[in-house]
């Protein structure tokens, strides 16, 4: 239920947002159940949290960076093989354990600075 939510989604979707489209749909899911399977998803890689905006997507299996447009909520998922292997590398150097890697890079996306999906728009 709550992955079709999430497929049908055109933007990221809040805990709040899933409860109320639940609602509409007759699924009448708390908050506290959402937030049970939101985790479960996660940890089986079928939902990603976007961090920026504390919503969730369907998790892409090669997504290593978001970027997160910060105007109209929409997220671009990018594989970056070497951001994971770079990182686990500096982590192993450290002896650090990382739980997991988080890259979310804020900023506007084509269309909201006006330019077209076409061609990069110019800074200003």
């Amino acid at each position: 239920m709550v992955l079709d939510l999430l497929a049908k989604g055109e933007r990221p979707l809040t805990v709040g947002e899933l409860e109320r489209c639940s609602d509409k749909l007759g699924w009448r899911l708390s908050r506290m159940q959402l937030h049970r399977v939101l985790a479960r998803l996660t940890r089986r890689k079928a939902a990603k949290r976007v961090e920026l905006l504390s919503a969730y997507i369907l998790d892409g299996a090669d997504a290593d960076c978001l970027l997160v447009c910060t105007r109209c909520g929409t997220v671009r998922a990018l594989p970056l093989p070497g951001l994971r292997i770079s990182t686990s590398a500096l982590c192993a150097r450290e002896g650090f354990a990382p739980s997991r890697l988080i890259c979310e890079v804020p900023g506007h996306c084509t269309p909201c600075i006006g330019g077209t999906a076409d061609r990069p728009a110019r800074a200003g």
